[in-house]
């Protein structure tokens, strides 16, 4: 064997002439591998410009004197490029970067870079291991931007997988938020890292936020099951001011762009001090209509509706300034019967207003709450229409009179039988039943006046 086996230096052997320059040959290749510095590596081109020493790792398309010589070492030596063939696990500083380099398959590659890249555990203070690979222990840790922005993504292979962050007590865990079996984001609880409780969720495709719902089909929906029982559903509270002027506000609107509000509802609650001192809280409804804001109700001890006159009227009471019934329908057939001897249905039928009824209380997901319009019809008049020429007629002395003495009730009012005292009737049921009956006993006073007006006295 003429040159060693690991930097093919050449032999001096026995009864050789010129022994210097094999030693000195020997003594060049030691001075430019042994403790490698490189200029920088991946280098095609020859610098013009070398200085003594210097030293290159040639890259993959080497030209001009370099052809030919990819992947070695080019050395300049005595006015000259001198060659040396790296093995793999050699080791050298580049220059350009200021990095280890370790040749390896054919090119000088990043010891730092290329560590850290094949590292499959990796504990910083602490110890990694085949589940936790990336193990960290410290009192904070910091993931900065480079230019701007900073993502910190946590992936998994497939949407019935998971990805999440756990949030533990001495390792145990009792909070989890991320994407747990589904696409959707989750929030769930434990109090002994086993058993899990479903807090809440976000609809990946929807955006549609459930509180104890898993699949909300409202833009939030929330199930009572998840509160304590007899506990209420949710809170909402403003505890950070005290005394008159606390407020806590609710309010739901429509834009009709970004600065300008169209339509506002606000539900508020404000707590205003008595003449005696004392606190009192008072829930209020507002609505605003192109900027001006109107008072629709507040809640105290009773109920106030708009501004009317004597404010809150105590617990139980309805305080408002007008009241209207759609059960508050005209009663003057009583005379078209009386004067014209008929009643024309369509006419009355007319003045009733249709009925409104939801085609559904609760819609399904995807549907919009729908309802169906019923053609309003006169059920008043057709009752009192029902009684024309039997025996109970209102409007002849003798049937009205039959018809009270008989059913123990004005013709136009309910009957012991009939009437629930717990539902009742509504205000417009009443009112239209009281003016139904004087308009009747109107008609009798007239038959009556017929009657008598002409007697002798």
């Amino acid at each position: 064997m003429d040159n060693t086996a690991n930097l093919g230096l050449p032999f001096i052997v026995s009864g050789q002439a010129q022994k210097h320059v094999t030693h000195n040959d020997a003594l060049k290749t030691l001075d430019a591998v042994v403790q490698l510095v490189l200029v920088n590596v991946q280098v095609d081109t020859p610098t013009q410009t070398p200085t003594e020493g210097d030293a290159f790792g040639v890259g993959d398309m080497p030209t001009a004197q370099w052809a030919g010589k990819a992947g070695q070492i080019a050395v300049w030596q005595d006015g000259a490029w001198r060659f040396i063939t790296p093995s793999d696990g050699w080791c050298a500083v580049c220059l350009a970067d200021d990095s280890l380099r370790v040749f390896k398959n054919g090119s000088w590659q990043d010891v730092v870079s290329q560590s850290v890249e094949a590292l499959e555990i990796l504990g910083i203070n602490a110890t990694g291991d085949v589940t936790n690979r990336f193990a960290l222990a410290s009192d904070a840790s910091l993931f900065s931007h480079l230019t701007g922005d900073h993502r910190l993504k946590i992936n998994k292979a497939d949407s019935i997988d998971t990805a999440s962050l756990h949030f533990q007590t001495d390792f145990n865990s009792h909070a989890e938020i991320g994407l747990t079996g589904n696409n959707n984001l989750s929030v769930r609880v434990s109090s002994d890292g086993t058993n899990w409780r479903d807090a809440m969720s976000v609809d990946a495709d929807t955006g549609r936020v459930g509180i104890g719902v898993s699949e909300p089909a409202y833009n939030l929906e929330i199930d009572g099951a998840v509160g304590l029982t007899g506990a209420p559903l949710f809170v909402m509270a403003n505890t950070g001011v005290s005394g008159t002027g606390q407020r806590f506000a609710l309010r739901m609107y429509s834009r009709d762009s970004d600065t300008d509000l169209d339509n506002l509802v606000t539900l508020d609650m404000s707590v205003a001090n008595t003449a005696s001192g004392d606190e009192t809280a008072e829930f209020r409804i507002w609505t605003t209509s192109q900027g001006n804001a109107l008072m629709c109700a507040r809640f105290q001890a009773g109920l106030r509706i708009g501004a009317p006159a004597g404010g809150d009227r105590g617990a139980g009471t309805i305080n408002a300034q007008a009241i209207y019934d759609d059960n508050a329908l005209l009663s003057c057939y009583v005379f078209d019967q009386a004067l014209d001897g008929e009643i024309d249905d369509s006419k009355w039928d007319a003045r009733t207003p249709d009925v409104m009824r939801p085609i559904k209380l609760m819609p399904s997901e995807g549907e919009e709450p729908g309802f169906i319009t019923e053609k309003g019809r006169h059920a008043p008049m057709r009752q009192f229409k029902s009684r024309i020429r039997s025996a109970y007629d209102p409007l002849t002395l003798d049937g009205y009179a039959r018809h009270w003495r008989e059913k123990r009730h004005l013709t136009s009012m309910p009957n012991e039988t009939h009437y629930d005292p717990e539902a009742g009737l509504s205000a417009g049921e009443w009112i239209q039943r009281l003016i139904e009956t004087v308009e009747i006993q109107a008609v009798l006073i007239e038959t009556l006046n017929q009657r008598t007006k002409y007697m002798s006295p």
